[in-house]
C-alpha cells in the first residue's frame, strides 16, 4: 500500500508531459512487482502445493448456502426458492433438505442444479433457449392458461386467489374486466405460466361487443383452458365454451366457482 500511495502521489506531481518523478515511479513500481512475484512463490510453496479440499466440508457449505437457491430458479421459480431459503433459515437445514422437504426438487435434481456444469452455463445463450416449461421462459414461451366464463362468475377472484395478489379488479357489477388481464407467475409442477383473466363473454351492447372481440383474440393463444362457472349453474352457454376450445384442440378445465353457496357441481359432475 505504500508504495501504491507513493506512486499515486508522484504522477499526480507531474506537470504535462514533464514529471521529474519518474525515477521514483519506476523505483516503487519495480519493488512492487518483486514483492508480488517472490509472495506468490510463498505461497505456491508454503500454501498451495499438497493441498487437498475436503470435499463434503465444501459441499456443506454449498448445500446451506443461500446463495444456492439462485441455481434453482430455472426450476422452482422465484417465489418458491424464496419459501426454501426463508424455510432453511427458520429451522437451520440446509437449501437442499428443504427444498426436498417442501417437496419442490429431489436430491437428484439439487445435484444437478448446483453442480460446476450447471451452474458456469447459467445465463449463457444455449442455456436460455432450451425452452422447456421447468426452466425460465419469457412471456411468449410460457403456457398461457385463459379463465373464460360468463360475467361475474369469479374468473378475477380466482385469478387472485390463485397468484394470492389483487392483480384483477373485483366487483359485485357486472363487466368489471374490460381488457384481458395478464399475470406471469410460476405454477408448479407446470413452471412459467401465463393466466389471461378475461372480460365475460356473454357481454352485451356496443361496448360489451368489443370486450367479447377482445376475449375471443385470447383464445388464439390459449393453451389451456379454464371455464369458470357459478356453482353448479352449467347450461348451454358453458357448454358451447367447451365445443368451441375443443374444435381449437385446446385442453380445458372446469371451475365451480361460489361451490359453497350452491351445491350442485357434484351432481353435474358426476353427470
Amino acid at each position: 500500500m505504500g508504495y501504491d500511495q507513493v506512486i499515486a502521489y508522484a504522477a499526480a506531481s507531474g506537470n504535462l508531459e514533464l514529471n521529474a518523478f519518474l525515477p521514483l515511479i519506476a523505483q516503487c513500481l519495480l519493488e512492487s512487482c518483486d514483492l508480488l512475484a517472490r509472495g506468490a512463490d510463498i505461497f505456491r510453496r508454503l500454501c498451495v502445493e499438497g493441498i487437498e479440499a475436503d470435499e463434503a466440508r465444501c459441499r456443506t457449505h454449498v448445500e446451506s448456502s443461500t446463495a444456492t437457491a439462485t441455481a434453482l430458479l430455472p426450476l422452482i421459480g422465484y417465489e418458491a426458492a424464496c419459501q426454501v431459503v426463508q424455510s432453511a433459515a427458520k429451522t437451520g437445514k440446509s437449501i437442499k433438505q428443504s427444498a426436498i422437504d417442501e417437496g419442490l426438487l429431489t436430491a437428484e435434481q439439487f445435484d444437478e442444479l448446483v453442480s460446476p456444469e450447471a451452474v458456469c452455463r447459467l445465463g449463457s445463450s444455449s442455456y436460455q433457449k432450451r425452452k422447456t416449461m421447468v426452466e425460465y421462459a419469457p412471456k411468449g414461451l410460457r403456457l398461457h392458461i385463459g379463465l373464460f366464463g360468463r360475467r361475474n362468475v369469479g374468473k378475477s377472484s380466482l385469478l387472485n386467489a390463485i397468484t394470492r395478489q389483487q392483480v384483477s379488479i373485483v366487483s359485485e357489477y357486472a363487466g368489471t374486466t374490460t381488457d384481458p388481464v395478464e399475470k406471469p407467475m410460476e405454477l408448479l409442477p407446470l413452471g412459467p405460466v401465463l393466466f389471461i383473466d378475461t372480460a365475460g363473454i356473454d357481454d352485451a351492447g356496443v361496448l360489451g361487443q368489443l370486450r367479447v372481440k377482445r376475449t375471443q383474440q385470447v383464445f388464439e393463444r390459449t393453451e389451456l383452458g379454464v371455464i369458470v362457472t357459478d356453482g353448479g349453474a352449467w347450461g348451454d352457454f358453458e357448454e358451447q365454451l367447451r365445443s368451441h376450445l375443443k374444435e381449437l384442440k385446446i385442453p380445458a378445465v372446469a371451475v365451480f366457482n361460489k361451490i359453497d353457496l350452491r351445491g350442485r357441481a357434484r351432481r353435474l359432475l358426476r353427470s
